[in-house]
């Protein structure tokens, strides 16, 4: 039995086979925005909801999360909460509100801006760690 997925946006409910394939389709265009790619914490599921967000007049999340999804889940809520704190979300609203070309290009450009900034946590800061090992090399050399 495959599982059910569920939105975290009140209103979308159930992630069915539509909602999950213009998820898909978001991330296939930030695909192409983004070359070094999409990690894999950002899923359909995750578009599906910054979509939503995007489309619906005012949005908001489910009070209780679901129990299944573990840490995705977890994480697509903080990406969700933080959205729905952006003022760049509010001054999108008048072309995004219930237009989804509109809604699927903002969420497409969010993924990537996401997937972009996770990158770079996730990369070891070059700059820092050299200058250390100079110093460290400087302090065992002199």
């Amino acid at each position: 039995m495959e599982k059910v997925r569920r939105s975290l946006v009140r209103g979308v409910g159930v992630i069915d086979d539509v909602k999950l394939y213009r998820g898909q389709k978001i991330l296939s265009t930030a695909r192409k925005l983004n070359i070094s790619g999409i990690p894999e914490i950002i899923t359909p599921e995750l578009a599906v909801d910054v979509f939503y967000t995007f489309y619906y007049p005012v949005p908001s999340l489910e009070e209780e999360p679901p129990l299944e999804g573990g840490e995705e889940a977890l994480f697509r809520r903080r990406v969700l909460e933080s959205l729905l704190m952006s003022p760049n979300l509010w001054r999108a609203k008048p072309y995004t509100t219930a237009d989804s070309l509109t809604s699927v290009v903002a969420a497409a450009s969010f993924v990537e801006r996401l997937a972009r900034l996770l990158s770079r946590l996730q990369r070891p800061q070059r700059g820092r760690s050299r200058d250390r090992e100079e110093k460290e090399g400087e302090n065992q050399g002199g």
